[in-house]
């Protein structure tokens, strides 16, 4: 999957208990806009685990392993 192939990232006001969704199946994924209003490592750690939804759609076993080598790698690219 390339850069063209991630979902399109829409801004919207959600419920105040809901940081965000994805729908993989349209490749839509959706962010409360209070997380502007929280730190940015917290925006930039919701945001993965909703792309890692891309990947796999459900909090299954094989979430859990994708969403930590994800976040490996983003710190990985911090320091580059």
């Amino acid at each position: 999957m390339g850069a063209a192939d991630i979902a399109r990232v829409k801004e919207r006001l959600q419920h105040a208990n809901k940081t965000g969704n994805c729908n993989a199946r349209t490749e839509n994924i959706r962010l409360n806009t209070e997380l502007a209003k929280k730190p940015r490592a917290c925006l930039e750690y919701i945001l993965l685990h909703e792309l890692v939804h891309l990947l796999e759609p459900t909090h299954n076993d094989r979430f859990t392993p994708l969403m930590a080598d994800s976040c490996r790698a983003g710190r990985s690219n911090a320091r580059s």
